[in-house]
């Protein structure tokens, strides 16, 4: 079971007004079962279509981010905010998107940023989009230090949930999570399954590329991260591992 990772409201408690017990708990979960990552498989909706690879570049491929389930990742952008790149997140319910918590910080200002400030695009693809919401409501991990950025004790903490105000994911669908290990992880890619690194990275910062065939370095028992050998990038941060 999770315990309850309740925050006080305010940017010193990293913590916007309005997500319920529900999802505090399972943001909480996210962390405690180890590693997770996404697998690309429930809540379709009902008109959607798998994508396909078309292209490649640099050892990743670019996907039809227009459909499903690619569509439910998405660009993280800032507004009002000089000099900050974008991250990418995943839409893990109706409303809820999960991305990296430095995401939602200004490392200029050295605060949270507004949810409102932050906007989703769903499906986005060289220029346009199928969905988009600002936030409402975040939270992050109680453990994140901003200061610490990337620092390896920092990267098991960086993680955030963030709530929308519309309901994305009730028409473009949205993708499950589940709990690995590093060795479970390792042994469904030794069986043949798709370990996949999926985001926006910066050098194709306009269309979604995923890194295929991901393999899973599993010798260290009871470690908190996944460590896999696939490329990532700038722009990737707040991107899922995925299963398929």
């Amino acid at each position: 079971m999770c315990g309850d990772n309740r925050r006080r409201a305010g940017y010193d408690g990293r913590m916007q007004p309005g997500l319920s017990k529900r999802h505090l708990d399972f943001g909480r979960c996210l962390i405690l079962a180890a590693a997770f990552l996404l697998t690309l498989s429930p809540a379709a909706p009902a008109q959607a279509q798998s994508g396909t690879a078309a292209l490649s570049s640099n050892g990743r491929q670019v996907v039809d981010a227009h459909s499903y389930p690619w569509a439910a990742i998405g660009r993280v952008n800032h507004a009002g905010i000089r000099d900050r790149s974008h991250c990418t997140g995943t839409l893990i319910g109706r409303r809820l998107v999960l991305t990296a918590a430095h995401c939602l910080y200004n490392p200029r200002a050295q605060r949270w940023l507004k949810a409102s400030l932050v906007h989703f695009l769903a499906g986005y693809q060289k220029g346009k989009h199928l969905a988009h919401s600002v936030g409402e409501s975040y939270i992050v991990s109680k453990k994140f230090v901003p200061k610490l950025w990337n620092a390896p004790s920092n990267l098991p903490h960086d993680w955030a949930l963030l709530l929308l105000k519309e309901p994305l994911g009730q028409r473009i669908g949205y993708v499950g999570w589940q709990a690995f290990s590093n060795a479970d992880l390792a042994d469904s890619v030794a069986k043949g399954a798709n370990l996949m690194q999926v985001g926006y990275p910066q050098d194709r910062a306009h269309a979604l590329s995923v890194a295929s065939r991901c393999v899973v370095d599993a010798s260290r028992p009871g470690d908190t991260l996944i460590r896999h050998n696939c490329l990532t990038i700038a722009g990737d941060s707040g991107g899922p591992l995925a299963l398929l």
